[in-house]
């Protein structure tokens, strides 16, 4: 049997806001994946340094799962700019890609920005492999208009 492999953007709505689970929890708790992949910007590398919120969480939500984060991409400053994160992106999901030949792959496409997520969604759809996109609604059924967890969380 094939395992489920997780790919995440990780963004400032994980791994929680406003006291409810983020998407990649979310996604963790519901489909049991046996690897999680996270994609780190600066920005959320930084906050995976300073108290390792990611991983603490996950394997309290999904204890089976082997987290891994990727922090190849630490340096990765302008999740706004579409052809740098597509680039970032393309290089993460092609990894996961061959760490895990014959293995299910869902794609969180909720975290991260718009732009990020954009690249995504042509990512995945441009390629041969076939993925399990999953998006998570907010609690509130609209935008987010609690305040995102900080540094110190």
């Amino acid at each position: 049997m094939n395992k489920t492999v997780l790919f995440s953007l990780i963004g400032k709505t994980d791994p929680i806001r406003d006291n409810y689970e983020g998407p990649f929890l979310h996604i963790l708790r519901h489909f049991r994946p046996q690897k999680a992949y996270i994609f780190l910007t600066e920005e959320m590398y930084k906050y995976h340094k300073n108290d390792n919120r990611y991983i603490i969480l996950g394997n309290r939500v999904c204890p089976d799962c082997e987290i891994l984060p990727m922090e190849d991409y630490k340096n990765f400053d302008n999740p706004q700019d579409f052809e740098c994160a597509y680039k970032f992106v393309k290089n993460a999901i092609d990894r996961v890609m061959c760490e895990n030949e014959n293995e299910n792959i869902i794609v969180n496409v909720t975290s991260a920005t718009p732009q990020m997520i954009s690249a995504l969604y042509i990512i995945t759809a441009t390629s041969k492999r076939i993925f399990e996109l999953v998006q998570v609604t907010s609690p509130a059924k609209k935008g987010n208009e609690s305040k995102p967890v900080g540094i110190n969380f």
